[in-house]
Protein backbone atom coordinates (compact mmCIF):
# COMPACT_ATOMS: atom_id res chain seq x y z
CA UNK A 1 0.00 0.00 0.00
CA UNK A 2 2.50 2.20 0.73
CA UNK A 3 4.40 1.81 -2.94
CA UNK A 4 1.09 2.73 -4.33
CA UNK A 5 0.66 5.87 -2.56
CA UNK A 6 4.29 6.64 -3.20
CA UNK A 7 3.70 5.83 -7.17
CA UNK A 8 0.39 8.02 -6.87
CA UNK A 9 2.57 10.94 -5.49
CA UNK A 10 5.52 10.89 -7.63
CA UNK A 11 3.11 10.54 -10.53
CA UNK A 12 0.75 13.49 -9.17
CA UNK A 13 4.18 15.53 -8.64
CA UNK A 14 5.57 14.70 -12.21
CA UNK A 15 1.83 15.65 -13.80
CA UNK A 16 2.56 19.17 -12.27
CA UNK A 17 5.90 19.06 -13.29
CA UNK A 18 4.64 18.88 -16.35
CA UNK A 19 2.04 21.31 -16.21
CA UNK A 20 3.57 23.99 -15.20
CA UNK A 21 6.58 23.56 -17.96
CA UNK A 22 3.99 23.51 -20.69
CA UNK A 23 2.71 26.47 -19.20
CA UNK A 24 6.14 27.94 -18.64
CA UNK A 25 6.40 27.25 -22.81
CA UNK A 26 3.39 29.02 -23.65
CA UNK A 27 4.38 31.65 -21.71
CA UNK A 28 8.18 32.13 -23.14
CA UNK A 29 6.69 31.69 -26.46
CA UNK A 30 3.93 34.72 -26.53
CA UNK A 31 6.66 36.49 -25.25
CA UNK A 32 9.18 35.66 -28.37
CA UNK A 33 6.37 36.45 -30.96
CA UNK A 34 5.11 39.85 -29.12
CA UNK A 35 9.03 40.83 -28.88
CA UNK A 36 9.66 39.62 -32.86
CA UNK A 37 6.17 41.29 -33.51
CA UNK A 38 7.21 44.82 -32.20
CA UNK A 39 10.41 44.40 -33.77
CA UNK A 40 8.65 44.19 -37.56
CA UNK A 41 6.23 47.05 -36.56
CA UNK A 42 9.34 49.32 -35.56
CA UNK A 43 9.99 52.41 -38.00
CA UNK A 44 13.28 52.37 -36.94
CA UNK A 45 16.29 50.93 -39.06
CA UNK A 46 20.39 49.86 -38.37
CA UNK A 47 21.12 50.26 -42.09
CA UNK A 48 19.80 51.25 -45.17
CA UNK A 49 20.76 47.20 -46.25
CA UNK A 50 17.06 46.73 -44.45
CA UNK A 51 15.19 48.54 -47.06
CA UNK A 52 17.93 48.01 -49.82
CA UNK A 53 15.58 46.95 -52.27
CA UNK A 54 13.57 50.25 -51.96
CA UNK A 55 16.79 52.27 -53.20
CA UNK A 56 15.62 52.50 -56.87
CA UNK A 57 14.59 54.29 -59.74
CA UNK A 58 11.23 54.06 -58.57
CA UNK A 59 11.66 55.97 -55.18
CA UNK A 60 14.60 57.33 -56.04
CA UNK A 61 14.71 59.57 -58.88
CA UNK A 62 17.38 62.02 -60.67
CA UNK A 63 17.35 65.23 -62.94
CA UNK A 64 18.62 67.92 -63.60
CA UNK A 65 22.14 67.38 -63.93
CA UNK A 66 25.31 69.97 -63.85
CA UNK A 67 28.56 68.85 -64.44
CA UNK A 68 31.18 71.46 -64.61
CA UNK A 69 35.66 71.90 -65.16
CA UNK A 70 37.45 74.20 -63.32
CA UNK A 71 41.14 73.72 -64.11
CA UNK A 72 41.40 69.71 -62.38
CA UNK A 73 38.43 69.73 -60.72
CA UNK A 74 35.36 68.63 -62.06
CA UNK A 75 32.22 69.20 -59.87
CA UNK A 76 29.52 67.30 -60.41
CA UNK A 77 25.23 69.00 -59.43
CA UNK A 78 22.68 66.37 -59.44
CA UNK A 79 19.05 67.12 -58.40
CA UNK A 80 17.42 64.07 -56.31
CA UNK A 81 14.09 63.31 -55.80
CA UNK A 82 13.07 61.20 -52.81
CA UNK A 83 9.39 60.14 -52.48
CA UNK A 84 8.11 59.95 -48.81
CA UNK A 85 8.35 56.27 -48.04
CA UNK A 86 12.02 56.03 -49.32
CA UNK A 87 12.56 59.00 -47.03
CA UNK A 88 10.52 57.92 -43.87
CA UNK A 89 12.81 54.79 -44.02
CA UNK A 90 16.31 56.77 -44.39
CA UNK A 91 15.02 59.69 -41.77
CA UNK A 92 14.69 56.36 -39.35
CA UNK A 93 18.00 54.64 -40.26
CA UNK A 94 20.45 54.84 -36.91
CA UNK A 95 23.83 53.88 -39.56
CA UNK A 96 24.95 57.14 -41.91
CA UNK A 97 24.65 56.02 -45.79
CA UNK A 98 26.54 57.95 -48.59
CA UNK A 99 26.48 58.69 -52.27
CA UNK A 100 29.52 59.87 -54.67
CA UNK A 101 30.20 60.64 -58.47
CA UNK A 102 32.31 57.84 -60.31
CA UNK A 103 33.15 56.57 -63.78
CA UNK A 104 31.60 54.25 -64.93
CA UNK A 105 32.77 50.98 -64.39
CA UNK A 106 31.87 49.02 -67.36
CA UNK A 107 34.09 51.37 -69.58
CA UNK A 108 37.59 52.09 -69.73
CA UNK A 109 36.66 56.03 -71.26
CA UNK A 110 37.82 57.61 -68.13
CA UNK A 111 41.07 55.27 -67.25
CA UNK A 112 43.51 58.02 -67.75
CA UNK A 113 41.74 60.47 -66.30
CA UNK A 114 41.58 60.22 -62.36
CA UNK A 115 44.27 59.65 -59.86
CA UNK A 116 41.68 58.42 -57.34
CA UNK A 117 37.87 57.84 -56.04
CA UNK A 118 36.03 60.90 -54.55
CA UNK A 119 35.70 60.69 -50.96
CA UNK A 120 32.13 59.75 -50.76
CA UNK A 121 29.41 62.69 -48.96
CA UNK A 122 26.80 61.72 -46.47
CA UNK A 123 23.67 62.28 -47.04
CA UNK A 124 21.03 63.67 -44.82
CA UNK A 125 17.11 63.59 -45.34
CA UNK A 126 14.39 65.58 -43.75
CA UNK A 127 10.47 64.86 -43.40
CA UNK A 128 9.57 67.81 -45.17
CA UNK A 129 11.94 68.10 -47.95
CA UNK A 130 11.19 65.77 -50.95
CA UNK A 131 14.32 67.47 -53.45
CA UNK A 132 18.34 67.22 -52.58
CA UNK A 133 20.72 68.48 -54.75
CA UNK A 134 24.07 66.09 -54.62
CA UNK A 135 26.91 68.12 -55.16
CA UNK A 136 30.65 66.31 -55.76
CA UNK A 137 33.63 67.71 -56.90
CA UNK A 138 36.59 65.23 -58.49
CA UNK A 139 40.50 66.04 -58.90
CA UNK A 140 41.16 64.89 -62.11
CA UNK A 141 45.08 64.40 -63.11
CA UNK A 142 46.44 67.44 -64.83
CA UNK A 143 47.65 67.80 -68.33
CA UNK A 144 45.00 66.01 -69.60
CA UNK A 145 44.70 64.81 -73.06
CA UNK A 146 42.09 65.87 -76.18
CA UNK A 147 40.45 63.75 -75.51
CA UNK A 148 40.19 62.90 -72.05
CA UNK A 149 39.20 66.12 -71.19
CA UNK A 150 36.46 65.90 -73.62
CA UNK A 151 35.49 62.43 -72.13
CA UNK A 152 35.56 64.21 -68.38
CA UNK A 153 32.95 66.42 -69.06
CA UNK A 154 30.35 64.00 -70.61
CA UNK A 155 27.94 62.79 -68.03
CA UNK A 156 26.82 59.81 -69.44
CA UNK A 157 30.58 58.31 -68.85
CA UNK A 158 29.32 58.20 -64.73
CA UNK A 159 27.23 57.05 -62.64
CA UNK A 160 25.74 58.06 -58.91
CA UNK A 161 26.23 55.51 -56.56
CA UNK A 162 24.65 54.82 -53.13
CA UNK A 163 26.52 53.25 -50.14
CA UNK A 164 26.07 51.79 -46.88
CA UNK A 165 26.99 52.60 -43.76
CA UNK A 166 30.62 51.00 -44.75
CA UNK A 167 30.89 52.77 -47.75
CA UNK A 168 29.59 49.78 -49.97
CA UNK A 169 27.82 50.48 -52.76
CA UNK A 170 24.46 49.18 -52.18
CA UNK A 171 22.59 50.62 -55.92
CA UNK A 172 23.81 52.01 -59.10
CA UNK A 173 22.12 54.86 -61.11
CA UNK A 174 23.56 55.09 -64.20
CA UNK A 175 21.54 57.57 -67.05
CA UNK A 176 21.70 60.79 -65.20
CA UNK A 177 21.95 62.78 -68.32
CA UNK A 178 17.84 61.25 -68.92
CA UNK A 179 15.66 63.49 -67.24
Amino acid sequence: MKISKIIVACSLCLSLLTMCSCESNVTNSNTKSEAIGSKTNSNTYNSIYEYVKDVNSDNFKTNEYKLEKNGNILTFSLNVSINEKLREKMIHTKKPFYFTFAPIIETDTLNNVFDRAAEPIEIKVTKNKSEYVFNQSIETISNLSAVDEKESKRIENYELMILNEDKNVISHFFDLQVQ
